[in-house]
């Protein structure tokens, strides 16, 4: 049995690694003990400790029958993936194979880091007057974090008149309009600044913002 674990792992670690959006065509295997259960290996990712039964083949050595693994971390750092996906760590083990009597490998995505992105919610609402013959800015955008915000405009006057408001993103730039009685939404990304067009009377407007930013950060294990 021991020669069937080293040439499976031999196999195994001779195949080719293709790196597809950071994610690694790699094969996670797993060992089986004389008592019949998984291999259960302990390790350090950033200061906490994580068990699993996943492993990467590092090397082979034929000769002592030993073979040093990387240990992969759960993504729910529980033992056994529940949500299929791993992360390469810096954490590795020689082991003998002699102790072991079977192997099996899993078809788990593993990856090099975890992208996080939480998202920050803020909203408000601004209260304006148009201006004759003039353009104003309402709201310029302070933070370097990408967002999606969603914008109503709400026309507040009694008088019959149109208020347009001018959105400008990153890339893009966006017109919202409104007549007496109605309001008008609109949703973006990377909203950079909030304008109010010129009218040919003066009236009263309100938008509301719901801005969430989102603060992308990486992961290492």
């Amino acid at each position: 049995m021991t020669c069937c674990i080293i040439e499976k792992l031999k196999r195994i670690q001779s195949e080719k690694q293709i790196k597809v959006d950071e994610c690694f065509a790699v094969t996670p295997v797993f060992l089986i003990n004389q008592e019949g259960e998984h291999f259960i290996a302990s390790g350090i990712s950033n200061g906490e400790l994580f068990q699993t039964c996943y492993f990467k083949v590092i090397s082979v050595n034929e000769l002592r029958k030993c073979v040093v693994l990387e240990l992969l971390v759960p993504c729910c750092m529980k033992t056994l993936c529940a949500n299929k996906v791993l992360y390469r760590s810096d954490s590795r083990i020689l082991i003998d194979i002699s102790f072991f009597c079977g192997i099996g490998e899993v078809k788990i995505p593993v990856y090099d880091y975890l992208i996080l992105k939480p998202s920050i919610k803020d909203k408000f609402e601004i209260c304006f007057l148009t201006n004759e013959n003039k353009t104003g800015v309402l709201w310029n955008n302070e933070s370097n974090f990408a967002n999606t915000a969603t914008v109503t405009l709400h026309h507040k006057d009694t008088k019959n008149s149109s208020i347009k408001i001018i959105l400008q993103t990153k890339e893009n730039i966006y017109s919202l309009g409104v007549n007496k009685g109605e309001s008008c939404s609109i949703t973006v990304k990377d909203l950079e600044c909030l304008k109010i067009e010129s009218s040919k009377r003066k009236s009263k407007g309100q938008i509301d913002v719901q801005l969430n930013h989102i603060i992308k950060s990486i992961k290492y294990f």
